[in-house]
């Protein structure tokens, strides 16, 4: 029990150091897996047609900079 209290402090501790972006981003990744699951098919293509809106507007990040944030994230625990 200990050590999933050291976790969630662990947790805390990293969110505290992430920017108004990376929140926001984590906000919505947290949204969308407590939303309903995917029912239809008209849903899962709106789905991806938002996805590829915002892809279109530039709203992604590269591998090389997801690698990046997880670096920071990585010493951050050290």
């Amino acid at each position: 029990m200990e050590n999933i209290i050291a976790r969630k402090y662990a947790t805390i501790e990293k969110l505290m150091q992430l920017d108004e972006n990376e929140l926001a981003e984590l906000e919505s990744v947290i949204d969308r897996f407590s939303s309903e699951d995917i029912s239809s098919i008209e849903q899962y293509n709106l789905e991806l047609d938002q996805v590829d809106a915002a892809i279109d507007r530039g709203e992604f990040h590269t591998h090389e900079k997801a690698i990046e944030r997880l670096g920071r994230w990585k010493k951050s625990e050290d």
